[in-house]
């Protein structure tokens, strides 16, 4: 049975806090990981995009994790821990650079 979607955050390698959704089917070990954020858009503002998908994979037992790479938005600033201090820096589709993106997957993956 699909749970009501629970807010995430993980952290990247380099630091990097990102926000998602998790639908979580109870005791399945099969997760479908939707990456978004690339271009500005982001997975807490058009939901038709996505709508059934968590649905359908929970009827066959998948879970659903979507979330928000560091290109989502046109500018946003984003929490990076240092150490034990966490700054402010800006990312978003202005600052995107593409292959970054590996360090959110990996994130995602490290936190399921």
């Amino acid at each position: 049975m699909l749970s009501e979607p629970r807010f995430i955050e993980f952290a990247t390698e380099d630091g990097l806090t990102l926000p998602g959704l998790l639908y979580e089917v109870k005791g399945s070990k099969k997760v479908v990981i939707y990456l978004h954020g690339n271009g500005s858009s982001s997975i807490f503002y058009d939901e038709s995009e996505h709508r059934d998908m968590p649905e359908q994979l929970s009827q066959k037992g998948i879970s659903f994790l979507m979330f928000n790479n560091r290109g989502a938005h046109i500018i946003k600033k984003l929490n990076v821990k240092n150490g034990n201090e966490v700054e402010r820096e800006k990312f978003g589709c202005a600052y995107e650079k593409i292959k970054e993106c590996v360090l959110d997957v990996d994130g995602a993956v490290e936190f399921l």
